[in-house]
């Protein structure tokens, strides 16, 4: 895999470093953090498209619902590096949830699920959803994108492109007149070329009593109910 890591100032982009291992050259990895850390939003290739994503608590989450015309009641799902980063994001209350988490990351993480969690009340970054008690999180399959996240802390992360319009699925595109206005409010720019599957991670609820597939993709319904049927946590989807 060979990734290419670019800052863009004024939509011009000025490649930094080429390197093809998972693991960063120090240099390269202080950098591509130092513009998460700084409120930059930053273009990454993730298990399905390219993608947007910034530091939770950061302005660059604030530039992502710009940059796509994204409204504010519709939350971001966040990038975790494991386990332990989730559990330290939800709240611990429910029994049930917290099993099916631990149930659930043993099957399909990293990969493309992103589990619905209680949120914990500690929590003071906004990440849209209007004061939702929730939160989505996502364990992503690439070593590299896992360091970023161990380093800089949670990341959200959402499909790079406006609104609505077609995701971005090569880098070309992102130069294209409709997607512009993302360059325009980039930092940076981390190219793979080539992304995961263009199919979309499943979104699973596991807050209720049941859980709820809230979005089809490349895990089936099916596998996740066997999963959770295995450990005796579910016998169906709602």
């Amino acid at each position: 895999m060979r990734y290419t890591w670019l800052h863009i100032e004024d939509e011009k982009p000025r490649v930094i470093s080429e390197f093809d291992a998972e693991v960063a050259p120090t240099f390269t990895f202080s950098d591509i953090a130092a513009r998460y850390t700084a409120g930059g939003m930053v273009a990454i290739p993730t298990d399905t498209v390219y993608g947007l994503s910034a530091a939770v608590g950061t302005e660059g989450v604030v530039a992502i619902f710009s940059a796509k015309g994204r409204p504010a009641e519709v939350a971001l799902p966040v990038l975790v590096s494991g386990l332990d980063m989730a559990l330290g994001l939800m709240r611990k209350e429910n029994e049930s949830e917290l099993a099916r988490l631990r149930c659930l990351s043993d099957a399909f993480w990293p990969g493309a699920l992103t589990i619905v969690l209680s949120r914990a009340t500690h929590l003071d970054f906004d990440i849209g959803g209007l004061g939702s008690e929730t939160i989505g999180l996502r364990f992503p399959r690439s070593p590299l994108l896992a360091s970023i996240i161990s380093a800089v802390g949670p990341i959200v992360a959402t499909s790079a492109n406006r609104h609505r319009h077609p995701p971005i699925e090569s880098v070309g595109e992102f130069f294209h007149r409709r997607n512009l206005p993302l360059l325009g409010l980039m930092r940076g720019m981390l190219q793979d070329k080539r992304v995961g599957s263009r199919i979309s991670s499943t979104v699973v609820d596991i807050t209720g009593a049941e859980p709820k597939i809230l979005r089809r993709g490349q895990i089936t319904e099916a596998d996740v109910l066997s999963a959770l049927a295995q450990r005796g946590l579910a016998s169906r989807l709602s």
